[in-house]
């Protein structure tokens, strides 16, 4: 589609994964580092990375950008025993396992080489249609819905730190 011309590629999109971000760590940033670019977009950045520090000391990378010729949607999720990628598109969950076996068959903590990859079953749904139809639901049965709007309030305020991170050239703190 054609983009937007009232915003930069972090309102349009990094909201969206800080977001999901803040909802898997249950926690809030500490430290805030971005670069942004200008290539084909005028007014505002359309290319986008940033480091964010989370208060559980989990450090998050967004590498977000209008200037790719594909749609690409995913995030990946690497700890100690593995890594889950997400790919929203297709809408696939795949764990790639840490095998910490040795050529013995030993364990060793400090060896990380490829071992099982687990591609979970999801029941594919059009993720449009399904935040309309809760919203309907939230409206005429009178509940909460899932994401509040302070959720998409402080989506927002972090978006701004990752602008004013990139505009100052400097890190900035979230306090």
């Amino acid at each position: 589609p054609a983009r937007i011309r009232d915003g930069g590629v972090v309102i349009d999109l990094a909201v969206h994964d800080i977001d999901i971000m803040r909802y898997l760590l249950d926690t809030e940033p500490m430290r805030i580092y971005a670069e942004t670019e200008k290539r084909i977009h005028t007014d505002h950045e359309d290319l986008l990375c940033a480091m964010i520090k989370f208060r559980n000391d989990v450090i998050c990378n967004l590498d977000i950008n209008w200037l790719t010729p594909l749609k690409k949607r995913k995030i990946y999720v690497t700890g100690e025993n593995g890594m889950f990628t997400v790919d929203y598109i297709n809408q696939d969950l795949i764990f790639h396992e840490n095998s910490s076996k040795d050529k013995n068959g030993k364990d060793n903590k400090f060896l990380i080489t490829e071992g099982r990859m687990i591609k979970y079953n999801i029941h594919k749904k059009e993720p449009l249609r399904l935040e309309l139809e809760h919203f309907v639901n939230c409206v005429l049965n009178n509940t909460e819905p899932l994401v509040s709007g302070e959720d998409g309030l402080r989506a927002l305020e972090l978006a701004n730190k990752i602008i004013e991170s990139a505009n100052k050239n400097e890190v900035i703190k979230d306090e």
